[in-house]
């Protein structure tokens, strides 16, 4: 059985991303960008892994594809998409780079409930 490009491409970024790799990071950052997932919805870092891997999945690994999404969304409005875009920085830090319980949202809360 062969995994899709997306299913792929999802491993090796969050692998990578585990391990502190900034483009990594960066790329898991621009997917949750592209989710339907709000800082008020407070997600446990197992709900922001599946946002993301179902923007990955949709967009079938390819990153430009992504791309187009964000300039779709933002484009009119760059300081909402600014906001958005530190926000999904700091929730993919803390849910790859930091230990804990995925599970708690507690650990999450510190970094980003401020943020849209």
């Amino acid at each position: 059985m062969t995994s899709s490009p997306g299913a792929a491409r999802l491993r090796s970024l969050t692998t990578a991303a585990e391990r502190g790799d900034a483009a990594a990071l960066a790329a898991l950052a621009e997917a949750l960008f592209c989710a339907a997932l709000q800082p008020s919805d407070q997600p446990t870092a197992e709900q922001v892994r599946a946002a993301i891997g179902e923007v990955v999945h949709r967009c079938d690994g390819d990153q430009r594809t992504c791309a187009c999404d964000l300039a779709e969304r933002y484009g009119a409005d760059p300081e909402r998409a600014r906001d958005r875009m530190s926000w999904c920085r700091n929730v993919v830090t803390v849910t790859y780079c930091v230990t804990g319980d995925p599970g708690d949202s507690a650990y999450l809360r510190a970094l980003f409930w401020r943020r849209a």
